[in-house]
């Protein structure tokens, strides 16, 4: 017959892992994942941080742009800024013919003088 003493030494080695010393019980297994679980964290948020700071860099490139200057479109369209609307900016791809463009403040990939620079 088992005696409360016995009971008590079975649940507390069950709690443990089974009571053979190869587990580490529940806080043993969580804590040996911390590191991992840290890692990711670490991870990603670097990779959020360096995303935000390229998109507050186009974000002032993108205010920054003034009559005259000459932009390069996200579909490889190179212009001159002639007129600057709300959202959009109309851009005289041809100075010969007089041909214009009308883009969205979102299609405007960087300055052309920029572009040479990376």
């Amino acid at each position: 017959m088992l005696t409360t003493a016995d009971l008590n030494y079975l649940v507390v080695a069950a709690a443990e892992g089974g009571g053979n010393g190869g587990g580490q019980g529940l806080w043993g297994s969580l804590l040996s994942l911390a590191p991992i679980v840290l890692i990711v964290i670490v991870f990603f948020w670097l990779m959020n941080r360096s995303q935000r700071k390229k998109e507050e860099k186009r974000e002032k490139m993108l205010s920054s742009l003034e009559r005259g200057d000459r932009v390069v479109t996200i579909g490889g369209i190179h212009g001159k800024i002639v007129e600057i609307q709300d959202d959009c900016f109309v851009l005289r791809i041809n100075d010969e013919k007089d041909i214009k463009i009308t883009i969205s403040r979102s299609g405007i990939s960087g300055r052309q003088d920029e572009e040479k620079e990376e």
